[in-house]
């Protein structure tokens, strides 16, 4: 550990030397490494955690690609030119920022079938995915280990943080009971994102996660900012929320996210598509309006085609997702998340 390196830990007395050594120590997991996540991944490596017996473990199914680089970190013009995992390019930048972070890129999706495997033996998880059924998951993972995760979101100029702590607190599910409508929220890709935002949720998320780490103190409910609006920037909200007696992962512990899912993603034959039953509700009018303004959209009865840079994207009423424009799976999931939230 490189006393000099983190000398500014040493003097702040929060942390202080027994601080930077419980940091070095810590085995955190970073689940997705985009906006978020990425930056998350660069704090906390320059941060110390990961130097000395511990770990650093970056969880991603994407690639790089050139709009990434106006507000994801980690990143360069030729990760984007050869289309490089974004785990093993997090990983790459991270070893020439500071070579003692025992830092691992693992490029896969994180599912039921191996979400427990991938984030078992951490001391805390941070969020940086894009999507609510991977948040489920991360949620179902951290009361199954005990293990605390710390939620992220960034979209427009919107932001949220939020520290879950296993029979300390009210969990990811008590607060929102079940998955969104496909279509009902806006993401980076529907509404955009200012590029200052991901660095100040992900510098509030590795705060909480610092303070966590070093002291295993965290605060309860839900940090809401919005960064364009300074006059009423930060709010606090749910933090008297008590645990739901009924929430079927903390309380009643069916964890219904880890059940293995059965629905099918395929490749459409000759038809350069691919199509996920994501099982999830619907919302096709909301899912209309976010692109009316910005794209063409086909509204079909039971569902709503909209052209978008990839190719096109339709959304059926029974929760199925075609991406026309490729063969590949993860690509195409990618996609879908990015623009639907599945």
């Amino acid at each position: 550990m490189n006393g000099e390196r983190h000398s500014r830990h040493h003097l702040f007395a929060e942390v202080g030397s027994e601080g930077q050594r419980r940091l070095a120590r810590a085995r955190v997991a970073v689940v997705g490494c985009g906006a978020l996540g990425s930056r998350s991944a660069e704090l906390l490596a320059r941060a110390g955690v990961g130097t000395d017996a511990g770990l650093l473990r970056i969880i991603d199914r994407d690639y790089v690609d050139e709009s990434n680089l106006q507000r994801q970190a980690l990143f360069d013009e030729d990760d984007a030119r050869r289309s490089r995992p974004k785990a093993t390019a997090a990983q790459r930048h991270i070893a020439a920022i500071d070579h003692s972070v025992a830092c691992t890129g693992i490029v896969r999706e994180l599912n039921a079938g191996n979400a427990v495997d991938l984030l078992s033996g951490l001391d805390l998880i941070i969020d940086g995915s894009d999507n609510f059924r991977a948040r489920f998951l991360i949620n179902d993972v951290s009361i199954f280990s005990s293990t605390p995760w710390i939620y992220g979101g960034a979209v427009a100029s919107r932001g949220i943080v939020g520290v879950f702590v296993p029979s300390q607190s009210p969990c990811f599910r008590c607060l929102m009971s079940e998955l969104p409508p496909l279509g009902s929220f806006d993401s980076c890709d529907t509404a955009g994102i200012i590029t200052p935002l991901p660095s100040i949720v992900a510098g509030l998320q590795v705060a909480a996660a610092m303070r966590l780490l070093v002291s295993g103190q965290s605060d309860r409910g839900l940090l809401v900012l919005d960064a364009w609006s300074p006059a009423n920037s930060f709010r606090h909200l749910l933090g008297s929320a008590a645990v739901d007696p009924l929430c079927p992962s903390c309380a009643l512990r069916q964890l219904p996210s880890l059940v293995p899912d059965q629905r099918e993603t395929i490749s459409l034959c000759g038809r350069n598509s691919v199509q996920i039953d994501s099982g999830m509700p619907v919302d096709l009018e909301a899912f209309a309006d976010r692109f009316a303004t910005r794209t063409v959209v086909h509204r079909h009865a039971s569902s709503v085609t909209a052209v978008i840079d990839e190719g096109r994207l339709t959304l059926f009423d029974d929760g199925r997702i075609i991406v026309e424009g490729t063969t590949d799976i993860i690509e195409a999931k990618t996609i879908a998340s990015r623009y639907v939230g599945a």
